[in-house]
């Protein structure tokens, strides 16, 4: 299943348009995003003076946890994960800490230190340390990951991230997919937006915030819901910030369209560039597959930068190259949680959840199904919320794992005391 990624159809038709009303406003009204006098998502009164882009009844805002823990501490204190390289022999077993038995598993699965795996006499399996060194000394039996993988970290609990809007639940809308609010490290970054039935071509509109106010750097016109940053374009100033919006036309001149909501994000740039783009090369530098890069960069490199932009147009990557795995689609749905995108978020998880049944993968069942269900509860389809956290709740219990449990239930509304009765 190809989602959101057209890469592989033909490449996009773009060509510069000439300066238009699209690309300006009357004067006096300098610090504010410049707009059409006559877009419908955008209408004067709801323009302020203090930057603000965006009218509030375009949003639902609400404080909403990242559900794979987007840690916020510095690069250093996050150490790396060991993960499971390869099994030649017979299915291996899993059990987490916080778990009351063993499951299967599979790579490229990551692993704590304190995790279990029950290996069958003459199955070789190796893992990917911490050290990003291959190791083979798993032993039959049951034996701790740190024994293989000396040093690899127990199980954290994780700081969360906070997302407090939610977009792109409006297919009619060609809503930005990437970049997202946050940062983008590449100063040519690939821009995604929802491809809207009918529309015959997109305008994309690149604006940058100076000392004068928000002032047009570019505009595009593509029959594509994906684009290149233009080659002859100016690449992207570190440290600056721009906004992103893309228009979808029904005609070959756009007098009938549909407008996105701009999109906020800023350019990396200082020793914190520096940092990311280390660890990135460090991570790319590895004699492993793509698939493994991918994933490590998602789960360890990019939630430390904020880099969130990134880690959607990687799995989205991974994805349209045939890596079709729950675990990637899943996390395709954390950061499409992270960023507010309920639609990628929805249809991510219940791929995750369908590809998770078919491998027997429960854990990644369940954390699809919680991650499914809070995007339901959050955006008001409260029924399906219930419906499928419950699914989640009984995956949960046949795990063990009264953490998640917890976090179910405190979703659902439910206390301890509910649940005994």
């Amino acid at each position: 299943m190809k989602m959101f990624s057209p890469t592989n159809s033909n490449t996009p038709n773009t060509s510069l348009i000439p300066a238009s009303p699209y690309q300006g406003e009357p004067s006096g009204r300098e610090g504010r995003f410049p707009l059409p006098l006559t877009n419908p998502l955008f209408p004067p009164q709801a323009k302020q003076t203090n930057n603000s882009l965006f009218p509030k009844s375009q949003f639902l805002l609400l404080t909403l946890f990242s559900l794979t823990g987007w840690l916020t501490l510095s690069s250093p204190a996050w150490a790396n994960r060991a993960r499971l390289y390869s099994v030649q022999g017979e299915q291996i077993f899993l059990k987490r800490a916080v778990w009351s038995d063993f499951y299967t598993t599979a790579p490229p699965t990551m692993l704590h230190g304190d995790d279990l795996l029950k290996v069958s006499p003459g199955t070789v399996v190796t893992l990917l340390c911490p050290d990003r060194t291959v190791s083979n000394s798993v032993r039959a039996g049951v034996s701790n990951v740190d024994e293989a993988c000396p040093g690899t970290p127990r199980q954290l609990k994780p700081t969360f991230g906070i997302s407090d809007t939610w977009s792109g639940q409006d297919p009619s809308l060609p809503y930005i997919i990437t970049p997202w609010s946050g940062q983008v490290l590449t100063r040519t970054p690939v821009l995604r937006w929802n491809p809207v039935p009918g529309a015959r071509q997109y305008r994309v509109t690149l604006q940058r915030n100076t000392f004068d106010g928000w002032q047009p750097e570019w505009t595009v016109l593509t029959d594509q819901p994906v684009l290149a940053y233009p080659v002859n374009k100016a690449p992207l100033i570190p440290g600056e910030e721009y906004a992103l919006q893309v228009t979808a036309g029904w005609r070959a001149v756009a007098s009938s369209e549909e407008w996105s909501p701009p999109v906020v994000f800023s350019a990396m740039g200082g020793q914190e560039s520096e940092d990311a783009a280390a660890d990135i090369a460090a991570v790319e530098a590895m004699n492993v597959p793509q698939e493994f890069k991918t994933l490590i960069l998602v789960q360890e490199i990019y939630p430390t930068y904020k880099l969130f932009a990134q880690g959607i147009n990687d799995l989205l990557s991974l994805i349209d190259a045939g890596e079709e795995s729950a675990l990637a689609y899943r996390l395709l749905g954390d950061y499409a949680v992270r960023s507010g995108l309920a639609t990628v978020a929805e249809d991510s998880y219940v791929q995750a959840v369908t590809l998770a049944d078919e491998a027997n993968q429960l854990e990644e069942r369940v954390r699809a199904q919680w991650g499914l269900g809070v995007v339901y509860n959050r955006t008001g389809n409260v029924n399906q919320a219930q419906e499928i956290l419950n699914l989640a709740y009984q995956g949960a219990a046949k795990l063990g794992s009264q953490e998640l449990l917890g976090s179910i239930d405190s979703e659902l509304g439910i206390n301890k005391s509910q649940r005994e009765k």
